[in-house]
């Protein structure tokens, strides 16, 4: 039986281990590179830390919620953060598309 220590520590390692094979994959490309080798593991590893982020940021406390038998409120925190960064990137790709015309 795996420790939940150690459970956290494979999956971050085979996760790790993926991007850095996807990095090879990249790195042995027919297209020329302009970027360090190490760019595609860098991103996917940026990539990756940022949806585990996100996910905690955005699906930790209505689970926390749920566990306290606050359905009701957790379903609106979460629905009022998704709306909310649906209105965020509405502003801001209209304001992208606003600056490059």
């Amino acid at each position: 039986m795996l420790t939940p220590l150690l459970r956290g520590f494979l999956q971050a390692a085979g996760i790790a281990l993926y991007i850095f094979l996807l990095n090879v994959f990249f790195s042995l490309s027919l297209f020329p590179q302009e970027d360090p080798p190490a760019s595609p593991s860098i991103f996917l590893l940026l990539f990756c830390f940022s949806a585990l982020l996100c996910g905690t940021l955005v699906f930790a406390h209505p689970a926390w919620l749920i566990l306290q038998g606050k359905k009701s409120e957790a379903l609106t925190v979460f629905l009022s953060t998704v709306v909310s960064l649906g209105i965020i990137l509405i502003v801001t790709v209209a304001m992208v598309i606003s600056m490059i015309q």
